[in-house]
């Protein structure tokens, strides 16, 4: 009988204890569905920032080939430059000595055109003695209008 009324104790005093539990996984279910409700808020910027990652990859990935394709137009303008360099070394011309294709700030409009013309001549000719010429002439139009 002493065991019986040991158990009969233990259930009074579990009662207690089991409302405490119950009061407890009550507070932890509430703290779950909060943590529920901010986790989703969290997904969604998530989502978001995904998006903006791809984003960033994919114009990143276009300025990489854009920075790619600025390299092999500078590898390929270098090397036009040495070509010339060495076409003028060849004809004992220091590139300094040579006038400049940029018309001043104080020509006119038809000293522009026709310094322009003579650059485009330049440009699309092949023979070294007509370039030169050609530069000479943009050289003595600059002088004519710096008087």
């Amino acid at each position: 009988m002493l065991s019986h009324a040991d158990k009969a104790e233990a259930n009074l005093t579990a009662a207690p204890l089991l409302t405490t539990a119950n009061a407890r996984i009550t507070a932890l279910e509430a703290e779950i569905v909060t943590l529920k409700a901010a986790s989703s808020g969290f997904e969604a910027k998530i989502t978001v920032l995904t998006g903006e990652v791809t984003t960033a990859q994919a114009a990143t990935a276009a300025k990489d080939v854009e920075l790619k394709k600025a390299q092999t137009d500078l590898v390929a303008e270098k090397a036009k430059r040495i070509d010339a360099l060495e076409v003028l070394a060849g004809q004992s011309l220091l590139p300094d000595a040579l006038p400049s294709t940029e018309p001043n700030a104080n020509a006119t409009c038809a000293a522009k055109a026709q310094v322009t013309k003579l650059r485009e001549q330049i440009a699309a000719s092949n023979d070294p003695q007509e370039k030169f010429k050609l530069s000479v002439q943009i050289r003595e139009l600059l002088a004519a209008k710096r008087k």
